[in-house]
């Protein structure tokens, strides 16, 4: 029961996060001048749907349906494959979280198991 809130909780946060980072990059578009509006475009819509996906999957995990884990399992693998190059780099302070909030996140959909019915 627990792992199932917490996965819950930490893919919806997830799932908003993302939401709000287009949101963000939209109205930053908006009031600055953007030089690949291409790749800004992509990154909006990946985030869009990415968090939406993530809201559907935390979702799933809080009625105890099997659709929910896989993706949030796989998103937050890539996230913590993300927070590795993040804190190779010159970006801990950003890696160091994400590959922590990622691997607890992770855990927590793998052991949310929804029982048989």
């Amino acid at each position: 029961m627990k792992t199932h809130r917490l996965a819950f909780s930490l893919a919806s946060l997830e799932g908003l996060g993302l939401i709000a980072l287009s949101v963000y990059l939209v109205v930053n578009a908006i009031f600055k001048t953007t030089t690949e509006m291409d790749a800004l475009i992509a990154m909006i819509a990946f985030s869009f749907f990415a968090g939406t996906g993530l809201l559907v999957s935390a979702k799933g995990i809080k009625d105890k349906r099997h659709f929910g884990r896989a993706p949030i399992v796989l998103a937050n693998a890539i996230a913590i494959g993300v927070s590795y190059y993040m804190i190779t780099g010159t970006r801990a302070m950003i890696g160091i979280p994400l590959g922590i909030i990622g691997a607890v996140t992770l855990i927590a959909a793998l052991f949310a198991i929804p029982e048989s019915q």
